[in-house]
């Protein structure tokens, strides 16, 4: 998986995390980060998005409201 996540980052100006909003997503968020913080562009912007559920309401607020 991180060979994954770092082929599909590289090069990347902006990163989204979209993960649950809870401990086990906010680790899973620094270990995502952790693998690709070589492949992205060294000013890429990174972003969280925070939701608890997958409800179409949810995810626009989510994406409406990124968190940095």
């Amino acid at each position: 998986m991180p060979a994954f996540l770092e082929k599909e980052s590289r090069g990347a100006d902006i990163i989204i995390l979209w993960l649950d909003c809870d401990k086990e997503g906010e680790n899973i968020c620094f270990e995502v980060l952790d693998c690709i913080k070589s492949s992205i562009n060294q000013n890429a912007k990174v972003f969280r998005a925070k939701f608890s559920s997958i409800t179409d309401k949810d995810i626009r607020h989510a994406f409406s409201n990124l968190r940095s």
